[in-house]
């Protein structure tokens, strides 16, 4: 089993490493050169609602589904609607959001070109980007603390018989 600080060094490397590659992961989901644009219909318009036994309260999050074709093939997708995440002001903040995509209506959508099929109304990360964000910074802190913990600690080898000298 390795050391104390040699467990820190990893945690500490592999959490920074893994920080980074979700920096790069966000930013490039919403960089919107990465996504090719096309024209879409709106098929229809909702409010989903969720419940947080966590918090103990609703949620709402206005969804579009809509209508694109990419590589020639017409697709179907579903997506939030464009500029609002979740709504924990209210149903009513919610549905104002939704209803401002009727059935018929043309909007822009973006879709990802080595993905057709991953489309959005809006250039936008997925929600495991900001999980693998926040895992590996508390790995990297966890590693800087095992470190700071262990830096004023001298290590000698376990069996070596060496111990301190007592003085009276």
């Amino acid at each position: 089993m390795p050391n104390r600080k040699a467990s820190g060094w990893i945690a500490l490397v592999v959490g920074l490493t893994s920080f980074a590659v979700g920096l790069w992961l966000v930013w490039d989901s919403c960089d919107d050169r990465n996504w090719a644009r096309t024209g879409g219909t709106v098929l229809s318009s909702d409010v989903q609602t969720s419940f947080s036994i966590t918090s103990f309260e609703f949620s709402y999050r206005p969804v579009v589904t809509f209508e694109y074709c990419a590589d020639d093939v017409k697709r179907q997708a579903t997506a939030t609607a464009r500029g609002r995440t979740r709504h924990r002001d209210g149903l009513i903040g919610a549905t104002s959001a939704a209803m401002d995509y009727q059935r018929g209506d043309s909007v822009q959508v973006f879709y990802r070109r080595e993905d057709p099929a991953r489309a959005a109304l809006e250039p936008e990360p997925r929600r495991w980007h900001y999980w693998l964000l926040t895992v590996s910074l508390f790995v990297a802190l966890a590693g800087a603390i095992t470190l700071r913990s262990g830096a004023g600690r001298s290590a000698t080898p376990a069996g070596s018989g060496s111990r301190p000298e007592r003085r009276p």
